[in-house]
């Protein structure tokens, strides 16, 4: 457990736990037994503090303030024991679609998965309808009884559910105004700042889409080697995928009733659609959500990336953007004199570079994106070094002053990686299958297709006289090969 964590009501923190733990550990331990062994709960150790953060906007709306709860110590133990407990159980029954809090899932799965669906049906001119959903305070709606229910059709022992039930069920909640706490009965939702929370809500929306069964429908979903990729889902943030309007409605019609009866409720207007047929006649496209049309958009933020059916899209402006942001942000350290170069290269690689590169293992990079990252970046040595274009300091020596490594080769090693685990990767992992899939059933545009996320792996292979299209095959061989393979294809585009 991590220290410097608030206390809860208790004035316990995780420090004190740790520095007792000699004396403590039998003492827990026996409690913690008796807690599972005969599923009683004592008295406010499920309590949490909750204390109103403000927001932008106008302080006397309600609805303007953050509400942060903070729980016990202990009862963050004994969650965390529970969790290594019934984390197998539930991880067993969670499909390839779900890469919300999982351990060798990411953002940067779903990321890729989206942008090279949107690659392959642009060239091959297969039509798709997407929809991006957005439940309203998912983690704040979703039902009790959905939760233990999810918990044991997903196998976990029936004594750790008891206890969750205890847990949830005589918690309160004090809600903290300057020196005064109000107690407020909890009735729904998940907890706040418990590491079982999480899981708990996958566990709920694997059930809802279980009961769904669009893996039966054929008409669900796109076909890919023979499976239906129907959604995608990064815990509460799910994509619906179909190949036309009439069946997305049916699909997001659907997911309206089942999610209904766990208690999640679909936000419409945060809720939008994203398609690559002809808008000529956009009453034909609308998606409605209990009788209101949703948007249709251009381009979306998802995962924190931009994601569009035209090639050329802001992504890369927008992260040059954010990596500008966080520069600044730390303007002040990065452009002293006094600082230490050693320092100042540590806080760029640890606070600017990550906005550079976020997403990166999905990029499609073109010699102009290159440029433009590498404009960003010498902007930023010279504001760091002092220096100004007026001094004619050539960025040869700019990068030997500073020893940065150049974001563009930072992110090639990561694409690198990247690939090694896609061709490594299940066979039941859908960035997998995507990246194998050709789609037989459909014909290529005619002329030179557009800058594709493996085209850099192919030409390197082909530089050393090895077919492009065996790039997967030459991965899977091994890491180090595949390493040194690759490694040459860095600055062959400079």
């Amino acid at each position: 457990m991590k220290l410097r964590k608030a206390p809860g009501h208790d004035q316990i923190n995780n420090a004190m736990l740790r520095n007792a733990a000699p004396t403590l550990i039998p003492h827990l331990k026996e409690v913690f037994n008796y807690i599972v062994k005969n599923q009683e709960i004592p008295p406010t150790l499920g309590d949490s503090v909750t204390t109103l953060i403000p927001k932008k906007g106008d302080l006397r709306d309600i609805g303007n303030y953050r509400p942060i709860s903070v729980l016990p110590a202990t009862f963050k133990l004994l969650t965390r024991i529970i969790l290594g407990r019934i984390q197998p159980a539930l991880e067993l029954h969670q499909p390839p679609e779900q890469a919300g809090f999982r351990r060798g899932y990411g953002t940067v799965e779903h990321i890729y998965n989206i942008r090279l669906l949107l690659q392959k049906v642009r060239e091959y001119k297969i039509e798709i309808f997407i929809v991006f959903i957005d439940f309203q305070k998912a983690y704040d709606s979703v039902e009790w009884n959905a939760v233990f229910n999810a918990l044991e059709s997903h196998g976990v022992e029936p004594s750790y559910v008891r206890v969750l039930e205890n847990i949830y069920h005589d918690a309160e909640s004090n809600i903290k105004i300057l020196d005064d706490l109000t107690p407020v009965t909890i009735k729904r939702g998940v907890r706040q700042g418990c590491v079982l929370s999480p899981l708990l809500f996958n566990a709920v929306l694997e059930q809802v889409f279980n009961s769904l069964q669009w893996d039966e429908k054929h008409e669900y979903g796109i076909g890919i080697n023979g499976d239906r990729l129907t959604n995608l889902r990064y815990a509460d943030d799910v994509a619906l995928i179909a190949h036309d309007r009439d069946t997305m409605q049916k699909m997001v019609d659907e997911l309206i009733k089942e999610s209904k009866k766990v208690g999640l409720v679909i936000n419409k207007k945060k809720t939008v659609a994203m398609t690559n047929l002809p808008t000529t006649s956009p009453d034909n496209l609308n998606i409605k959500i209990n009788g209101q049309n949703i948007n249709i958009v251009d381009k979306f933020i998802y995962l924190g990336s931009s994601i569009s059916f035209e090639p050329n899209n802001n992504e890369i402006q927008r992260r040059i953007s954010s990596a500008w942001g966080a520069f600044t942000k730390h303007r002040q350290f990065l452009t002293d004199r006094r600082a230490a170069p050693r320092l100042k290269k540590r806080v760029f690689l640890t606070c600017v570079v990550p906005c550079f590169l976020y997403g990166c293992e999905a990029w499609a990079l073109r010699i102009e994106d290159k440029r433009k990252i590498d404009v960003a970046q010498r902007r930023m040595e010279r504001a760091m070094l002092g220096i100004s274009r007026l001094d004619r300091i050539r960025n040869e020596e700019i990068a030997k002053r500073t020893r940065l490594p150049r974001v563009t080769e930072l992110s090639w090693k990561r694409k690198v990686n990247w690939g090694w685990k896609v061709a490594n990767a299940e066979e039941r992992r859908w960035s997998r299958r995507i990246s194998e899939w050709c789609p037989l059933e459909s014909r290529r545009v005619r002329g030179r297709p557009l800058q594709r996320w493996e085209d850099e792996f192919k030409e390197r292979l082909q530089e050393v006289g090895t077919p492009g299209v065996l790039w997967m095959r030459m991965a899977r061989e091994s890491k180090k090969d595949w390493d040194t393979l690759m490694t040459p294809a860095r600055n062959r585009r400079q």
